[in-house]
């Protein structure tokens, strides 16, 4: 059962209008089963004593550390000292211990200022410079994807902790004095009454480190932009996972934003980006958000898949009805699609937002043009099956795969389409407001 409406809401302020910015990127390591830097500052990583493996990660690969078999990274000296810094990573704890766990650590000497880890302890997020540490409470479960992020602030002194973009810790912080000593990863020195090296048991992704304070927006957009695609004359992501799509058979026009891709009659003609696990994941709350102009009120908007052929686990998310109305749909855990119907939009020279939610306080919602148009109800579309890797969407095209259906007709969409977001979070009516009115 969905109900359909036309919703009005007032924008406020949101952090919609953050950019992705790679100005002050001092290192980054994709882990996609290579250990360079991909800053271009040449802070390439080393292991000790073994090279640990790499695995299927949040984004592309990861790399598996065993605590038991001591493994962890070195990376060149890096400066940290008496200037603020952002170290941020995607991590997959594979084994529940109270014991110390380490990410990352520079250490110089057990005295105050001259040990900077970050870790889990308790269960929790930790980390500090040796005798002036930041803890937290939110207690983390093993075998889940999380984002973490340590801001310290050299100006006002204060050193924050973020979870999956939500501040979980702060306090006031001295000055730290580890300059020239080597960086770890996997594993850190600590000191103290504990073991002095702790390591990790788990997976680690995607790990940068920026030489600035980054902003609370900035550090919330990391954690849940999954993609950023403004199809400004090339099919790279400007979010924070540095995507490259693939397609076929479109071309670059005037957009809703400088510019947009047009997909016209070549069949199939479709644009594709293999994405994070923001969509592969199992009731994992998510927002698909793009402009279009179409030319016929036909086809397949977003289509999503395990495999890049189209099939594997596969289902379209957006597109249009046998009555040319826009849909958006889930698989639900029930084995069944879940579908809202929203209105019949105008065609080309006209844009029109789209965004597409999911969580399951919320069930499935499709806003147009800013405005909440239709959702389900009850406990319809409050669950969300996924195919637990990591998907690629297609835009345009459900790649001639026969795949469930649901309420959308497939087939080729003919059109243009531009500004694609995916989120691993619900946003919420404020920000899709922003978004639509820029």
């Amino acid at each position: 059962t969905t109900s359909t409406s036309a919703t009005t809401v007032l924008c406020a302020a949101s952090c919609m209008s953050t950019a992705t910015s790679t100005a002050s990127l001092a290192g980054f390591y994709s882990f996609d089963s290579t250990l360079s830097d991909g800053s271009g500052n040449g802070y390439t990583a080393s292991s000790q004593p073994a090279l640990p493996t790499f695995v299927t990660g949040m984004v592309g690969n990861a790399i598996s550390f065993t605590y038991s078999s001591s493994q962890y990274l070195t990376a060149s000296s890096i400066n940290f000292s008496a200037r603020s810094f952002t170290i941020e990573f995607w991590f997959y704890w594979n084994v529940y211990s109270g014991s110390d766990n380490a990410f990352f650590g520079q250490f110089l000497a057990s005295n105050s200022e001259q040990c900077l880890f970050m870790m889990i302890r308790s269960y929790a997020l930790y980390w500090g410079f040796f005798n002036d540490d930041t803890s937290s409470s939110t207690s983390l479960s093993a075998n889940t994807w999380y984002h973490a992020a340590f801001v310290y602030d050299y100006s006002a002194r204060t050193r924050t902790v973020y979870l999956n973009g939500i501040q979980i810790g702060y306090s006031s912080a001295g000055v730290l004095a580890t300059s020239g000593s080597t960086a770890t990863i996997g594993g850190g020195q600590i000191g103290g009454s504990a073991a002095a090296q702790v390591y990790f048991n788990g997976y680690i992704d995607h790990l940068s480190y920026s030489t600035r304070a980054k902003s609370a927006c900035e550090v919330l957009n990391d954690a849940t932009l999954a993609a950023y695609f403004p199809f400004d004359s090339s099919l790279y992501d400007s979010g924070p996972n540095f995507l490259v799509g693939t397609s076929s058979g479109e071309f670059f026009t005037s957009g809703k934003v400088n510019l947009a891709l047009q997909l016209n009659t070549t069949t199939p003609c479709y644009f594709q980006m293999q994405t994070t696990l923001a969509l592969g994941t199992t009731n994992q709350a998510f927002t698909i958000a793009l402009w279009i102009m179409p030319t016929t009120l036909s086809g397949v908007l977003v289509h999503v898949s395990s495999l890049s052929t189209g099939a594997g686990w596969c289902f379209p998310f957006l597109g249009f009805s046998s009555s040319s109305a826009i849909v958006a749909q889930i698989y639900t855990t029930s084995f069944s699609a879940t579908s809202v119907i929203g209105p019949v939009i105008q065609t080309s020279p006209f844009w029109t937002h789209i965004v597409q939610t999911f969580s399951t306080t919320n069930g499935l919602r499709l806003y147009v043009n800013g405005a909440l148009r239709a959702s389900s109800t009850g406990s319809t579309g409050s669950s969300y099956s996924a195919s637990g890797a990591q998907n690629y969407l297609t835009l345009g095209s459900n790649l001639g795969q026969s795949c469930a259906t649901g309420s959308i007709v497939l087939g080729q969409y003919r059109g243009a389409i531009d500004e694609l977001r995916v989120y691993s979070r619900e946003l919420t009516s404020t920000e899709i407001c922003k978004l639509y009115t820029g």
